[in-house]
């Protein structure tokens, strides 16, 4: 497997509704990169007393898996974004979003009909 291309997804919602909306939508847009999505990690604002177990994993998971990048939907799911890229940095790994998306390029239009078509409504 090209390590290059495999992700890990991180995923923080409300509850199981929310979090497979996002999970839906990171799937397609991987697969529209050919990312390989070798594992993914689902907190919810529930979870935010125990300091996100999930989100806990990740970090020490990239420690041992060579992988390096992080798909996440949007950077409002993050505390501290500038923590959290810092703490990616320093096993050479970055995050990607669907807010750096541009929804308006041949790609950005084509990604989103395909979204539409697939859950039957727009973004």
């Amino acid at each position: 497997m090209d390590k290059n291309k495999s992700v890990f997804i991180y995923i923080y919602g409300n509850d199981e509704e929310s979090t497979m909306d996002q999970l839906n939508r990171l799937k397609k847009y991987c697969d529209l990169k050919s990312y390989k999505v070798k594992k993914v990690y689902k907190d919810f604002i529930s979870d935010y007393g125990m300091g996100r177990p999930e989100l806990n994993s990740l970090l020490t998971d990239l420690k041992d898996n060579g992988i390096n990048k992080v798909i996440i939907s949007t950077t409002d799911i993050l505390n501290d974004p500038s923590t959290f890229n810092k703490y990616l940095s320093t096993y050479n790994c970055e995050y990607e979003t669907l807010d750096n998306f541009d929804m308006f390029s041949y790609l950005g239009k084509t990604t989103n009909s395909l979204f539409t078509l697939y859950e039957g409504r727009s973004y």
